[in-house]
């Protein structure tokens, strides 16, 4: 795998945050993580990103209302939208990841599914 290829994860568990920046290190991909949607629409707007993993459900701001929040500043500046990955264990989350933009959407439950879809995604 490349290392230029960047991913920025946003979650709210520490575990999951290590754990997947971990993995997609190994896979050579360059990761940088926050733990709410407000600190992933920060890093948006100042880091260049090649996708994003993105929690449905955080304090702060959520994954939902982040992704809603990018897309808008995509339409308004004519940008080609970043893929955004739902991660998240919401039961009721794929018509939410459906209606804020989101790119994907994986259950946390299913892991080896997410990472196919980066590779997937990123190649």
């Amino acid at each position: 795998m490349p290392t230029w290829k960047s991913v920025l994860v946003a979650d709210d568990c520490e575990q999951i945050r290590v754990f997947l920046i971990k993995k997609l290190q190994q896979d050579g991909y360059h990761c940088e993580a926050v733990e709410n949607g407000l600190l992933a629409l920060g890093a948006y707007h100042t880091n260049q990103y090649d996708l994003i993993v993105m929690d449905g459900s955080m304090p702060e701001m959520n994954g939902y209302e982040a992704t809603k929040q990018i897309r808008k500043h995509e339409q308004l500046n004519q940008k080609l939208p970043i893929p955004i990955i739902a991660f998240t264990g919401d039961r009721n989350a794929e018509q939410k990841c459906s209606s804020a933009g989101m790119t994907r959407y994986v259950p946390k439950t299913n892991i080896k599914q997410l990472f196919g879809i980066v590779r997937l995604l990123l190649r």
